[in-house]
């Protein structure tokens, strides 16, 4: 029964998502940015979060997310509650992962105001965007209230690299956002 009840919510999430779309209601700030992949994020078998990236061009997708000096932006939307801690620790040992020790060590400070800036734990429907601006400046806002503006020109490729470094948490999430398999499924779910 738990498991009609979970198809029909993502259901009903994609058709009210489809229609915020039909009707240009967006999330995304007002810029050239385009989706390019969508993936969710899954922990024992439990959905978590949706994850779409969006970047300016849809050409040499991997490479441009690690460009700095483009706009840039990865969006999450809870689908189950999450623990602050929980979140930190996957994006913390997947950053470690698929970032180099110097990188990480000249960042500390920016990491530790990028992991300081949440208080507390994620629910359902909370929207989280990380967007990277052509200065470097890395904006984290969680359902519309911008909860930090680092002047960090690395920060957004240390947490991109999280979902699509050598080691993701999974080769069909690195795919899934950067567009290489359809995943226009999840993509309502982030507009929702």
């Amino acid at each position: 029964m738990r498991l009609k009840f979970k198809h029909i919510y993502i259901l009903l999430m994609l058709v009210i998502g489809n229609t915020y779309a039909h009707l240009g209601i967006s999330q995304a700030k007002e810029s050239t940015l385009q989706p390019i992949g969508f993936a969710i994020y899954s922990e024992f078998s439990v959905e978590k979060f949706v994850t779409g990236l969006f970047l300016t061009s849809t050409d040499s997708t991997e490479a441009q997310a690690n460009r700095i000096g483009f706009e840039r932006r990865l969006e999450l939307r809870f689908i189950t509650d999450m623990s602050q801690r929980s979140f930190l620790q996957l994006i913390q040992q997947n950053s470690a992962i698929n970032s180099p020790r110097e990188t990480l060590t000249k960042n500390a400070t920016a990491l530790e105001q990028f992991n300081q800036q949440f208080k507390g734990n994620f629910v359902q429907g909370d929207h989280l965007i990380f967007d990277a601006a052509v200065s470097g400046k890395m904006t984290t806002s969680l359902n519309g209230i911008t909860l930090s503006s680092i002047p960090n020109k690395d920060l957004f490729t240390i947490i991109i690299n999280a979902w699509i470094g050598t080691v993701p948490p999974s080769r069909e999430t690195k795919d899934a956002l950067l567009g290489f398999i359809d995943s226009t499924n999840s993509l309502s779910l982030i507009h929702i």
